[in-house]
Protein backbone atom coordinates (compact mmCIF):
# COMPACT_ATOMS: atom_id res chain seq x y z
CA UNK A 1 0.00 0.00 0.00
CA UNK A 2 1.09 3.13 -0.63
CA UNK A 3 4.36 1.75 -2.98
CA UNK A 4 5.76 3.99 -5.89
CA UNK A 5 8.23 3.23 -8.70
CA UNK A 6 11.80 4.44 -6.90
CA UNK A 7 14.21 6.52 -9.49
CA UNK A 8 17.87 7.47 -8.34
CA UNK A 9 20.96 8.90 -9.82
CA UNK A 10 20.50 10.77 -13.44
CA UNK A 11 16.77 8.92 -13.73
CA UNK A 12 15.81 11.20 -10.63
CA UNK A 13 17.17 14.28 -11.86
CA UNK A 14 14.83 14.69 -14.49
CA UNK A 15 11.02 14.21 -12.49
CA UNK A 16 12.92 17.35 -10.06
CA UNK A 17 13.14 19.40 -13.16
CA UNK A 18 9.72 19.50 -14.12
CA UNK A 19 8.36 19.83 -10.42
CA UNK A 20 5.93 21.96 -9.70
CA UNK A 21 3.24 22.78 -6.64
CA UNK A 22 6.24 21.68 -4.48
CA UNK A 23 6.08 21.18 -0.73
CA UNK A 24 8.30 20.10 2.89
CA UNK A 25 7.43 17.61 5.07
CA UNK A 26 8.91 16.74 8.55
CA UNK A 27 9.77 13.14 9.26
CA UNK A 28 9.37 11.58 12.52
CA UNK A 29 13.29 10.72 12.78
CA UNK A 30 13.68 14.67 11.81
CA UNK A 31 14.70 14.14 8.34
CA UNK A 32 13.04 16.25 5.25
CA UNK A 33 11.19 14.80 2.25
CA UNK A 34 10.09 16.87 -0.68
CA UNK A 35 6.52 16.60 -2.47
CA UNK A 36 5.25 17.67 -5.80
CA UNK A 37 3.29 17.30 -8.83
CA UNK A 38 5.34 15.92 -12.30
CA UNK A 39 3.76 15.37 -15.28
CA UNK A 40 0.50 15.13 -13.29
CA UNK A 41 1.82 12.43 -10.95
CA UNK A 42 2.70 13.13 -7.60
CA UNK A 43 6.36 12.34 -6.30
CA UNK A 44 8.15 12.28 -3.11
CA UNK A 45 12.21 13.15 -3.15
CA UNK A 46 14.31 12.64 -0.32
CA UNK A 47 16.09 15.85 1.14
CA UNK A 48 19.38 15.25 -0.54
CA UNK A 49 17.56 15.74 -4.15
CA UNK A 50 19.31 19.04 -4.54
CA UNK A 51 22.69 18.42 -3.48
CA UNK A 52 24.19 18.17 -6.70
CA UNK A 53 23.82 21.29 -7.74
CA UNK A 54 25.73 22.73 -4.91
CA UNK A 55 28.70 20.40 -5.33
CA UNK A 56 27.33 17.50 -3.64
CA UNK A 57 26.97 14.31 -6.19
CA UNK A 58 27.92 12.26 -3.76
CA UNK A 59 24.49 13.15 -2.00
CA UNK A 60 22.24 10.77 -4.34
CA UNK A 61 18.97 11.98 -4.67
CA UNK A 62 15.55 9.44 -5.02
CA UNK A 63 12.79 10.40 -6.37
CA UNK A 64 9.24 8.23 -6.04
CA UNK A 65 6.79 7.99 -8.71
CA UNK A 66 3.10 7.27 -7.30
CA UNK A 67 -0.05 6.62 -9.56
CA UNK A 68 -2.05 9.05 -7.51
CA UNK A 69 -2.27 11.75 -4.23
CA UNK A 70 -3.92 8.99 -2.05
CA UNK A 71 -1.53 6.62 -3.05
CA UNK A 72 1.45 9.43 -2.11
CA UNK A 73 -0.49 10.09 1.42
CA UNK A 74 -0.49 6.88 2.19
CA UNK A 75 3.65 6.70 1.49
CA UNK A 76 3.90 8.84 3.52
CA UNK A 77 1.96 8.15 6.34
CA UNK A 78 3.22 4.94 6.55
CA UNK A 79 7.06 6.53 6.90
CA UNK A 80 6.08 8.73 9.74
CA UNK A 81 5.07 12.04 8.09
CA UNK A 82 4.80 15.44 10.29
CA UNK A 83 2.66 18.45 8.95
CA UNK A 84 3.92 20.15 5.81
CA UNK A 85 6.03 22.99 6.68
CA UNK A 86 5.51 25.14 4.20
CA UNK A 87 3.70 26.71 0.95
CA UNK A 88 3.74 26.00 -2.43
CA UNK A 89 6.24 26.74 -4.98
CA UNK A 90 7.73 26.22 -8.35
CA UNK A 91 10.55 24.29 -9.48
CA UNK A 92 13.04 26.27 -11.39
CA UNK A 93 15.15 25.55 -14.32
CA UNK A 94 18.21 26.33 -15.74
CA UNK A 95 16.87 29.21 -17.84
CA UNK A 96 15.85 31.60 -15.39
CA UNK A 97 12.71 32.51 -13.15
CA UNK A 98 9.58 32.30 -14.55
CA UNK A 99 6.40 35.46 -14.42
CA UNK A 100 4.93 35.88 -10.97
CA UNK A 101 2.30 33.01 -10.06
CA UNK A 102 -0.87 33.20 -7.38
CA UNK A 103 0.66 30.80 -5.80
CA UNK A 104 3.61 33.01 -4.52
CA UNK A 105 3.87 34.73 -0.64
CA UNK A 106 2.38 38.46 -1.33
CA UNK A 107 5.08 40.07 0.95
CA UNK A 108 7.30 38.08 -2.14
CA UNK A 109 5.50 39.90 -4.78
CA UNK A 110 5.25 42.97 -3.22
CA UNK A 111 9.68 42.76 -3.22
CA UNK A 112 9.48 41.62 -6.57
CA UNK A 113 7.31 44.19 -7.54
CA UNK A 114 9.26 47.14 -5.78
CA UNK A 115 12.07 45.77 -7.48
CA UNK A 116 10.82 46.03 -10.69
CA UNK A 117 9.69 49.52 -9.99
CA UNK A 118 13.10 50.84 -8.93
CA UNK A 119 14.95 48.97 -12.11
CA UNK A 120 12.39 50.64 -14.37
CA UNK A 121 13.13 54.11 -12.71
CA UNK A 122 16.93 53.81 -13.15
CA UNK A 123 16.40 52.81 -16.54
CA UNK A 124 14.44 55.96 -17.15
CA UNK A 125 16.77 57.95 -15.33
CA UNK A 126 19.52 56.78 -17.63
CA UNK A 127 21.54 55.00 -14.58
CA UNK A 128 23.90 52.80 -15.36
CA UNK A 129 23.65 49.26 -12.80
CA UNK A 130 26.82 48.50 -12.81
CA UNK A 131 28.17 51.81 -10.76
CA UNK A 132 25.53 51.14 -7.86
CA UNK A 133 25.97 49.48 -4.97
CA UNK A 134 23.52 48.01 -2.00
CA UNK A 135 22.39 50.81 -0.50
CA UNK A 136 21.06 52.28 -3.60
CA UNK A 137 19.31 49.04 -4.06
CA UNK A 138 17.70 49.48 -0.69
CA UNK A 139 16.72 52.77 -0.72
CA UNK A 140 15.06 52.13 -3.67
CA UNK A 141 13.19 49.26 -2.21
CA UNK A 142 12.40 51.16 1.01
CA UNK A 143 10.59 53.77 -1.05
CA UNK A 144 8.38 50.91 -3.29
CA UNK A 145 8.09 49.41 -0.37
CA UNK A 146 6.78 52.17 1.73
CA UNK A 147 4.07 53.41 -0.38
CA UNK A 148 1.89 49.87 0.52
CA UNK A 149 3.38 49.05 3.86
CA UNK A 150 5.06 50.65 7.00
CA UNK A 151 8.80 50.08 6.64
CA UNK A 152 12.44 51.25 7.93
CA UNK A 153 15.95 50.04 6.83
CA UNK A 154 19.32 49.91 9.16
CA UNK A 155 17.24 48.45 12.23
CA UNK A 156 19.58 47.52 14.92
CA UNK A 157 19.85 43.82 16.22
CA UNK A 158 22.40 44.32 18.92
CA UNK A 159 21.66 44.36 22.75
CA UNK A 160 21.48 47.83 23.72
CA UNK A 161 21.60 49.69 27.57
CA UNK A 162 17.63 49.69 27.36
CA UNK A 163 17.24 45.96 25.54
CA UNK A 164 18.38 42.70 24.71
CA UNK A 165 19.50 41.48 21.46
CA UNK A 166 17.11 40.85 19.47
CA UNK A 167 18.15 37.62 17.84
CA UNK A 168 18.43 34.72 20.73
CA UNK A 169 21.55 32.76 20.01
CA UNK A 170 23.03 35.58 17.77
CA UNK A 171 23.52 38.85 20.31
CA UNK A 172 26.51 40.10 18.26
CA UNK A 173 24.31 39.95 14.54
CA UNK A 174 24.76 43.41 12.60
CA UNK A 175 21.93 45.56 11.50
CA UNK A 176 18.85 44.26 9.36
CA UNK A 177 18.96 46.03 5.88
CA UNK A 178 14.87 46.22 5.75
CA UNK A 179 11.88 45.88 7.64
CA UNK A 180 8.00 46.06 6.78
CA UNK A 181 4.87 45.90 8.45
CA UNK A 182 2.53 42.66 7.40
CA UNK A 183 -0.90 41.66 8.80
CA UNK A 184 0.87 38.46 10.17
CA UNK A 185 4.34 40.45 11.96
CA UNK A 186 7.36 42.09 10.94
CA UNK A 187 9.13 41.16 7.39
CA UNK A 188 13.03 40.78 7.01
CA UNK A 189 14.55 41.15 4.18
CA UNK A 190 18.80 40.93 3.48
CA UNK A 191 19.95 42.79 0.12
CA UNK A 192 22.75 42.23 -1.70
CA UNK A 193 24.04 44.12 -4.79
CA UNK A 194 26.83 41.82 -6.57
CA UNK A 195 28.60 42.93 -9.58
CA UNK A 196 29.96 39.12 -9.51
CA UNK A 197 28.67 35.66 -8.60
CA UNK A 198 31.44 35.02 -6.26
CA UNK A 199 30.57 37.70 -3.66
CA UNK A 200 27.24 36.29 -3.06
CA UNK A 201 28.63 33.93 -0.82
CA UNK A 202 27.21 36.87 1.78
CA UNK A 203 24.19 35.30 1.31
CA UNK A 204 24.80 32.53 3.15
CA UNK A 205 25.46 34.71 6.35
CA UNK A 206 22.22 36.09 5.49
CA UNK A 207 20.25 32.89 5.39
CA UNK A 208 21.12 32.02 8.53
CA UNK A 209 20.09 35.72 9.52
CA UNK A 210 16.73 35.02 8.54
CA UNK A 211 16.38 31.62 9.24
CA UNK A 212 16.81 32.60 13.26
CA UNK A 213 14.57 35.62 12.82
CA UNK A 214 11.92 33.08 11.65
CA UNK A 215 12.31 30.51 14.06
CA UNK A 216 12.73 32.86 17.17
CA UNK A 217 8.90 34.47 15.81
CA UNK A 218 10.68 38.12 15.52
CA UNK A 219 9.77 38.20 12.06
CA UNK A 220 7.00 36.70 10.40
CA UNK A 221 8.95 36.04 7.26
CA UNK A 222 12.33 36.39 6.22
CA UNK A 223 13.82 37.04 3.01
CA UNK A 224 16.83 37.06 0.70
CA UNK A 225 17.08 39.67 -2.04
CA UNK A 226 19.78 40.36 -4.50
CA UNK A 227 20.65 41.47 -7.77
CA UNK A 228 23.71 40.48 -10.24
CA UNK A 229 24.44 40.75 -14.28
CA UNK A 230 22.16 37.65 -15.42
CA UNK A 231 25.55 36.47 -16.78
CA UNK A 232 26.98 36.25 -13.19
CA UNK A 233 23.45 34.47 -12.36
CA UNK A 234 24.04 32.01 -14.98
CA UNK A 235 27.25 30.32 -13.21
CA UNK A 236 25.45 28.88 -10.98
CA UNK A 237 27.51 29.08 -8.18
CA UNK A 238 26.87 27.11 -5.22
CA UNK A 239 26.38 30.47 -3.14
CA UNK A 240 23.60 31.55 -5.59
CA UNK A 241 21.52 27.92 -4.72
CA UNK A 242 19.72 29.63 -1.71
CA UNK A 243 17.66 31.38 -4.07
CA UNK A 244 16.81 28.18 -5.39
CA UNK A 245 14.71 24.90 -3.57
CA UNK A 246 17.32 24.25 -0.85
CA UNK A 247 17.10 22.35 2.35
CA UNK A 248 20.22 22.17 4.80
CA UNK A 249 19.73 19.22 7.71
CA UNK A 250 22.05 19.98 10.91
CA UNK A 251 24.93 22.50 10.48
CA UNK A 252 25.13 22.12 6.44
CA UNK A 253 24.33 26.07 6.00
CA UNK A 254 27.65 26.36 7.15
CA UNK A 255 29.80 23.40 5.94
CA UNK A 256 27.64 21.50 3.11
CA UNK A 257 30.68 22.30 0.83
CA UNK A 258 34.16 23.22 1.17
CA UNK A 259 33.19 26.76 -0.40
CA UNK A 260 30.47 27.12 2.39
CA UNK A 261 33.14 25.81 5.35
CA UNK A 262 35.47 28.18 3.73
CA UNK A 263 33.13 31.08 4.32
CA UNK A 264 31.99 30.33 7.53
CA UNK A 265 35.45 30.02 9.01
CA UNK A 266 36.81 33.32 7.53
CA UNK A 267 33.67 34.62 9.50
CA UNK A 268 34.37 32.92 12.69
CA UNK A 269 38.39 33.79 12.69
CA UNK A 270 37.62 37.35 11.52
CA UNK A 271 33.94 38.47 12.99
CA UNK A 272 33.62 36.59 16.40
CA UNK A 273 31.78 39.58 18.44
CA UNK A 274 29.39 39.14 15.44
CA UNK A 275 29.51 35.11 15.17
CA UNK A 276 26.19 33.06 15.82
CA UNK A 277 25.79 30.81 19.20
CA UNK A 278 23.76 28.47 17.94
CA UNK A 279 21.51 28.07 14.22
CA UNK A 280 18.54 26.86 13.61
CA UNK A 281 17.85 23.26 11.77
CA UNK A 282 16.71 22.58 9.24
CA UNK A 283 17.14 25.70 6.96
CA UNK A 284 15.14 25.78 3.49
CA UNK A 285 14.99 27.92 0.91
CA UNK A 286 12.19 28.83 -1.69
CA UNK A 287 11.88 30.92 -4.99
CA UNK A 288 9.52 33.59 -5.03
CA UNK A 289 10.81 34.86 -8.30
CA UNK A 290 12.89 37.58 -10.78
CA UNK A 291 12.90 40.57 -12.58
CA UNK A 292 15.28 41.95 -15.00
CA UNK A 293 16.64 45.09 -15.96
CA UNK A 294 16.10 46.00 -20.04
CA UNK A 295 18.79 45.27 -21.86
CA UNK A 296 19.39 49.25 -22.81
CA UNK A 297 22.27 50.15 -25.41
CA UNK A 298 24.14 47.36 -25.64
CA UNK A 299 24.63 47.51 -21.37
CA UNK A 300 23.89 43.78 -19.75
CA UNK A 301 20.74 43.07 -18.19
CA UNK A 302 20.47 42.74 -14.33
CA UNK A 303 18.16 40.39 -12.77
CA UNK A 304 17.13 40.53 -9.02
CA UNK A 305 15.75 37.73 -7.36
CA UNK A 306 13.85 36.74 -4.57
CA UNK A 307 13.61 34.24 -2.20
CA UNK A 308 12.33 33.07 1.17
CA UNK A 309 14.03 31.12 4.25
CA UNK A 310 12.30 29.40 6.55
CA UNK A 311 13.26 26.96 9.79
CA UNK A 312 10.33 24.40 10.43
CA UNK A 313 11.05 22.16 13.62
CA UNK A 314 12.39 22.91 16.96
CA UNK A 315 16.10 21.75 16.46
CA UNK A 316 19.33 23.91 16.49
CA UNK A 317 23.15 22.91 16.20
CA UNK A 318 25.75 25.22 18.02
CA UNK A 319 28.36 27.28 16.28
CA UNK A 320 31.38 27.00 18.84
CA UNK A 321 33.48 30.23 18.26
CA UNK A 322 36.23 28.48 18.70
CA UNK A 323 36.10 25.10 16.85
CA UNK A 324 37.05 25.59 12.93
CA UNK A 325 34.60 25.27 10.44
CA UNK A 326 35.54 21.67 8.33
CA UNK A 327 33.53 20.93 5.25
CA UNK A 328 31.13 17.52 5.26
CA UNK A 329 33.19 14.75 4.24
CA UNK A 330 32.61 14.01 0.28
CA UNK A 331 33.47 10.79 -0.66
CA UNK A 332 34.30 10.11 -4.43
CA UNK A 333 30.85 9.78 -6.77
CA UNK A 334 29.09 7.25 -5.86
CA UNK A 335 25.56 7.91 -7.68
CA UNK A 336 25.03 5.65 -10.69
CA UNK A 337 26.34 7.09 -14.44
CA UNK A 338 23.76 6.72 -17.29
Amino acid sequence: MGSGMKLTGSDADAPRERATDMEVFLTAEGGMKWSAMVDGKPVISNSDAFASEVGRPDLAATVEVFETVRDRAASLNENGLCDVIHGRGFAIDESGFGPESDVFNKSGALLLSAARQWLEKMADESISLETLAERHLEAGLLEEVSVHRDAQKQVHLKRTAERPAVLEGWPGVGSLDLEFASKDGPVWAELKWAKSADYLFNCLWDTAKLARAVRNGVASAGYLVAGAPVSEWEKRVDYAEVFNFSGFDGASVTNLTPRFAACWDGWRRKNRETYPEELPCPVCTWPEGEVRSENVAGREPWAIRVARVTAPGSSTVKTPHDVPVVAEPQPPETRPQP
